[in-house]
């Protein structure tokens, strides 16, 4: 998923002060306060991220997956308080930073005199501080709610558990490209303050993408990057330009691609695997299947492909251009039309 440029499941042992980035190129995590994984709530997996509301939050480094400019984008996740706010707006996840003229975008829950709502604050000059900001919403303490605010072209949307929440206009807005962190649980990366006090789940960064544009069934399992799906997966990927992609897969694959420009790809594969795949520019591919593999590739120009399949293998290749194949281990590799070697992305 090319797209997906945060993923944190936040998934970990009781006190744990660490976590990964599950997105295709993963970002480091830093704790602050005593920020920490609690395995006594969570929305899925083992643990959330349990934060106090006066000095705890999590952070990333500036980078340009958080510069959203005048593209699409999806920021969501899953927030449950231990205390509602009252006249604060405490922020989920956002780039911000309030001196030096480096405001970008911060996705809030915000209480007015007792009125809810969910907002994004937004810049698009560094300084100057816009906001947008949904319908009422009614929110309880101690319950779980998934959030979601989706740029679709010119149309800001908010969503709260699959409810449309309202919409505002952001024709013509380009959002500034901040040196700031990206923090999850405060605003500001110099002078931290609105705070989370509760707990924070599937949080996730999706650039170039509205996931959502009308009402939907939110999320019941935990989001995975399918680039490193464990389970099964059938699918299709059409790309073009520079391609990177690394995926496990520990269940049975089923897909075709359809791949033009410079592709590296490394995929180690447990279960069965049917594919196919067009393939036209420079190729790395390193595959180890220990399942059964059914295949065919076209591919033009240079193509390096390196497989080691464990089980029965049936496939054809068409390939012109340069190629350097290594192959090992099962039996019944078929010929194809320059070497002996099948391969599919």
């Amino acid at each position: 998923m090319a797209n997906l440029k945060l993923l944190l499941n936040l998934n970990g042992t009781d006190g744990a002060t660490s976590t990964i980035d599950e997105s295709d190129t993963p970002h480091s995590i830093s704790f602050v306060g005593t920020a920490e994984l609690d395995t006594a709530q969570k929305k899925f997996g083992t643990s959330s991220l349990l934060v106090d509301g006066n000095s705890d939050y999590i952070w990333a480094a500036d980078h340009s997956d958080w510069s959203f400019g005048s593209g699409e984008f999806t920021v969501d996740g899953f927030f449950r308080f231990n205390n509602l706010p009252s006249a604060s707006a405490p922020t989920l996840v956002g780039q911000w930073r309030g001196t030096g003229s480096q405001k970008s975008w911060a996705a809030q829950i915000v209480d007015t005199a007792g009125v809810k709502t969910m907002r994004f604050g937004h810049s698009v000059n560094g300084s100057t501080t816009l906001l947008a900001s949904s319908s009422t919403v009614t929110l309880v303490a101690g319950t779980w709610y998934h959030y979601a605010i989706v740029r679709d072209g010119d149309t800001l949307r908010f969503f709260l558990d699959g409810v449309a929440h309202g919409t505002s206009n952001f024709t013509g807005v380009t959002l500034f490209s901040s040196s700031a962190k990206l923090l999850v649980g405060a605003l500001d990366d110099t002078s931290p303050i609105l705070y989370v006090d509760g707990w924070l789940d599937s949080i996730r960064i999706t650039k170039g993408e509205a996931l959502w544009t009308s009402g939907f069934t939110p999320p019941s399992v935990e989001p995975v990057n399918p680039n490193h799906l464990v389970g099964s997966f059938a699918g299709q990927t059409t790309s073009s330009g520079s391609t990177s992609i690394l995926r496990k897969i520990t269940g049975s694959y089923v897909g075709q691609a359809v791949i033009s420009g410079t592709s590296s790809i490394l995929r180690k594969i447990t279960g069965s695997y049917v594919g196919q795949a067009v393939i036209s520019g420079t190729s790395s591919i390193l595959r180890k299947i220990t399942g059964s593999y059914v295949g065919q590739a076209t591919t033009g120009s240079t193509a390096t492909v390196t497989r080691i399949i464990t089980g029965a293998s049936t496939g054809q290749a068409t390939i012109s251009g340069t190629i350097t194949v290594t192959s090992g281990g099962g039996a019944g590799i078929n010929q194809s039309t320059a070497l002996y070697e099948a391969w599919g992305w």
